[in-house]
C-alpha cells in the first residue's frame, strides 16, 4: 500500500514497501516511483504517497554485482559505427515486409575471444515500417558509466539509456514518451561462430516483478555465451509474454541472429551479457535483473 502522505518515514517503511537490502541506504532506491529522482539528492520527503505497485516496469539504475557473483567475461569494449544501413525482410523483423533502417547504426565488432563478427544495429521500427537506428553516445565508456539521452527517432521523443552496468552487461533502456505511439525494437548482427551457432530460448523465468524471458547463443555448445534478456516497459505485456508469441521475438539462420520486440507502447529494457557458462542466467545474473527492474507508476 502506499506510503503515509505526511508526517516522519522510516527507512524501515521504504524497505517494507520497496524491497532492498540490509543495511538500508536511500540509494538503493533511485527510480523507484515516479518522482523519485534516477540520480543525485534523494530525501524521505519524496516518498510521500508512493507506493511499489505500478503498472510499468522501470530500471533502477543498478551498477556493479549488487553483492552477488554474474559470472560473466568482462567485454572488449569495441563498439564502432557506420552510415551504411542492413535490410531486414520479413523473417526477421515484425512487420511482414522488409525495412531498411536509416541513421547511423551502432555494432560491436567482436567483444573478445570471437564472440561476434559485428552485432547491435539497434533499431525502433512504427506501424507503418518506418525505421530509424537508436544512437549510442559515449562508446565504450568505463564499467558503470550509464548514460541518458533525449532523442528525436520517427519523429517522437525518446528517452535513451545506455551504458555497461556490469562486468560483461550492457544495457540499453528505450523509452518513448508519447503513450499513444506504438512501436518495435530489435537488435542483429553476426555471432561469429564459424557455422556453429547454437541458439536456446527460455520462458517463464520467475523474478519479483513476474517473469521474463531469455535467449542465449553459444558455439557449438562449449564456448562464447552470449545471453539477451528483454523487459517490456508495460507490466502486462511482459506478463503475457513468452518468446516467439509477439512480445519477444528470434530468427537465426548461419550465424546470424535477429532479435525484435512486439509492437508496444511505452518501450522495453534490454540486457546484453557476455556468459562464462551455459548456466549463467539460472545464476545471479537473472537475480540482478530481477531486481534492477521494478514496478512503477512511471515508465521513465
Amino acid at each position: 500500500m502506499p506510503l503515509q502522505s505526511s508526517g516522519a518515514i522510516s527507512l524501515s517503511q521504504i524497505q517494507t514497501e520497496f524491497g532492498g537490502s540490509n543495511p538500508i541506504s536511500l540509494s538503493e532506491y533511485y527510480n523507484a516511483a515516479s518522482g523519485i529522482p534516477s540520480s543525485g539528492t534523494i530525501s524521505m520527503n519524496q516518498f510521500y504517497g508512493k507506493s511499489a505497485a505500478g503498472q510499468y516496469l522501470l530500471s533502477r539504475g543498478y551498477t556493479g554485482t549488487q553483492g552477488g557473483t554474474l559470472y560473466t567475461i568482462d567485454a572488449t569494449r569495441d563498439m564502432t559505427s557506420t552510415t551504411s544501413t542492413i535490410t531486414l525482410n520479413s523473417s526477421q523483423n515484425y512487420h511482414s515486409q522488409s525495412i531498411s533502417p536509416s541513421g547511423t547504426r551502432f555494432y560491436w565488432n567482436d567483444w573478445g575471444g570471437d564472440w561476434f563478427d559485428g552485432f547491435g544495429n539497434f533499431y525502433v521500427t512504427s506501424n507503418t515500417a518506418a525505421a530509424e537506428y537508436v544512437p549510442i553516445y559515449s562508446l565504450n565508456s568505463a564499467i558503470g558509466n550509464v548514460y541518458t539521452q533525449q532523442q528525436q527517432i520517427l519523429g517522437q521523443n525518446f528517452r535513451i539509456t545506455q551504458g555497461w552496468v556490469a562486468t560483461g552487461m550492457f544495457k540499453l533502456d528505450i523509452a518513448c514518451t508519447n503513450s499513444s505511439f506504438y512501436f518495435s525494437s530489435g537488435a542483429t548482427g553476426n555471432l561469429g561462430s564459424d557455422g556453429s551457432t547454437q541458439v536456446t530460448n527460455y520462458s517463464g523465468q520467475p523474478v519479483p516483478f513476474g517473469l521474463i524471458a531469455f535467449v542465449y547463443t553459444s558455439q557449438g555448445g562449449t564456448g562464447e555465451w552470449f545471453y539477451v534478456t528483454m523487459v517490456p516497459k508495460l507490466k502486462s505485456t511482459n506478463d503475457n509474454g513468452t518468446f516467439n508469441n509477439g512480445t519477444f521475438n528470434r530468427y537465426n539462420t548461419g550465424d546470424n541472429l535477429y532479435l525484435w520486440t512486439g509492437l508496444f507502447q511505452y518501450g522495453c529494457t534490454w540486457y546484453f551479457v557476455k556468459g562464462n557458462s551455459n548456466n549463467v542466467f539460472s545464476s545471479s545474473q537473472k537475480d540482478w535483473i530481477g531486481n534492477d527492474i521494478i514496478q512503477s507508476s512511471s515508465w521513465y
